[in-house]
């Protein structure tokens, strides 16, 4: 390559070499960059604030779900509302088989409820007071939980 490069070829470089700097393309390249991070990053940070929300609301939710103790009752109920009660009978302690979840059939959950119900007639088990729901509540942010452990970091103390 050396061999075919001409002293005029190397003017010719520099020379281009020089436009690109004064157009700053690396300048914009590193900015457009250093934008997307940011967006992304913001983008995750909302992401996680509204997981955040929305577990506080189904926190709630299922804490204003009283327990129905009646088969008619549960035989009626439909769509969100029985999937709250399934939560709400989990969270209270019920015998209720570990494959069944929000999302298994209606049909299935309704059953689950129902013996969950004929197994509190029977005085098998108890509703327990449920802390599930409230250490929900006092979740903090990773990044708040990094900011702590920093304050507290003494690393840098040199004693002599």
């Amino acid at each position: 390559m050396k061999k075919q490069f001409q002293p005029d070829d190397d003017k010719f470089v520099r020379k281009m070499a020089r436009q690109a700097d004064l157009q700053k393309l690396e300048l914009k390249r590193k900015q457009k960059l250093i934008q997307h991070t940011q967006a992304k990053n913001e983008k995750k940070r909302a992401a996680a604030e509204k997981k955040m929300q929305n577990a506080a609301k189904k926190a709630e939710r299922l804490a204003a779900v009283e327990l129905i103790f009646d088969k008619e009752e549960i035989k009626k109920l439909k769509g969100a509302k029985l999937k709250d009660h399934l939560l709400a009978y989990q969270n209270a302690g019920a015998p209720i088989p570990k494959d069944i979840t929000i999302r298994t059939a209606v049909g299935q959950i309704r059953d689950a409820l129902q013996m969950a119900i004929d197994s509190f007639n029977a005085g098998e088990w108890k509703p327990e007071a449920s802390s599930e729901t409230e250490s929900s509540d006092e979740e903090t942010d990773p990044i708040e939980e990094l900011d702590c452990e920093e304050e507290e970091s003494d690393w840098e103390e040199v004693e002599e």
